[in-house]
């Protein structure tokens, strides 16, 4: 990822456009040490605005050598409501710092943890993977509100066509379970 990204998603239902996303990586040093900075920004098709609009922005600043989270900012703009989670990690430590808004409730708190990662993290370092069919990956991902252990497993692979061509590709069977559901 040293060179950086950029990438852009569209989303459609039955051909018709309802949202797109634009992707962006590069790399920085933070006290000398290499990091990626991903920023993500999601947002729905003007015509579906009538009913529900989004203007979401995730970054995810991570280890280079590790993939692990350094600090991480999800700001949803969704319809009329409004979400900051702002997140810094302790490299030493591995102490979450995290602070949310949402409305007028505020709210700080801080976890401990060795192996958590950021939604943006787990994706790139799953891209990172040298992975085969019959392989299970799994990770706790910190989605700004709750942890989830996201279990991936790798069962097949085929041929996929985007618009830029065919592409061989992995088909993975994800699940998700909130672990700090009560």
């Amino acid at each position: 990822f040293d060179g950086g990204e950029h990438a852009e998603y569209r989303a459609s239902w039955n051909g018709i456009p309802i949202a797109s996303a634009e992707i962006d990586t590069a790399a920085l040093f933070i006290d000398e040490k290499k990091f990626y900075q991903v920023e993500a920004q999601t947002r729905t098709w003007r015509y579906l605005e009538l009913i529900w609009k989004m203007r979401d922005t995730i970054e995810s600043i991570f280890e280079a050598r590790t993939f692990y989270p350094y600090r991480f900012i999800f700001r949803q703009r969704e319809n009329r409501r409004k979400i900051n989670t702002t997140v810094h990690v302790d490299p030493a430590s591995k102490k979450w710092a995290v602070h949310r808004e949402q409305g007028n409730n505020v709210r700080d708190y801080e976890f401990i943890s060795q192996h958590t990662m950021d939604p943006i993290s787990a994706i790139y370092l799953a891209r990172s993977l040298d992975f085969k069919v019959g392989d299970t990956l799994r990770m706790d991902v910190f989605g700004g509100n709750s942890r989830y252990l996201v279990t991936m497993d790798v069962v097949g692979r085929e041929q996929v066509t985007v618009r830029s061509g065919t592409l061989e590709a992995y088909r993975i069977i994800p699940r998700v379970m909130n672990l700090t559901a009560s």
